[in-house]
């Protein structure tokens, strides 16, 4: 958790030096999915890595849109992201073992 909140700020600064704070949206949501690996281990529960992967993958494919002058990647990558995690929220994804909500 420490590490994230000195992420969030230190990569913020950066991608504004470099001029791109378009970008910081896509920062904040990659380090908010990485932030999830250590749970999955932590916690017993793998939902967490498959959370952390998919965060990690939006903030990603909206940098490849940002990177193919799609400037409404970022806030589209925004917007995406919060329904994952709405998704993982409400139980999906679905255990292929027991078809209920993975624990």
């Amino acid at each position: 958790m420490l590490l994230m909140l000195l992420a969030l700020p230190l990569g913020a600064r950066g991608l504004t030096a470099a001029g791109w704070p378009d970008l910081i949206i896509l920062w904040v949501i990659a380090v908010v999915g990485a932030h999830f690996y250590p749970f999955a281990g932590a916690f017993h529960a793998p939902v967490f890595r498959r959370l952390a992967g998919a965060l990690v993958a939006v903030a990603l494919l909206g940098a490849v849109g940002w990177a193919l002058h799609w400037p409404l990647a970022p806030a589209v990558a925004a917007v995406v992201a919060g329904f994952v995690l709405l998704a993982f929220s409400a139980g999906w994804p679905i255990s292929a073992r027991t078809g209920g909500p993975e624990r």
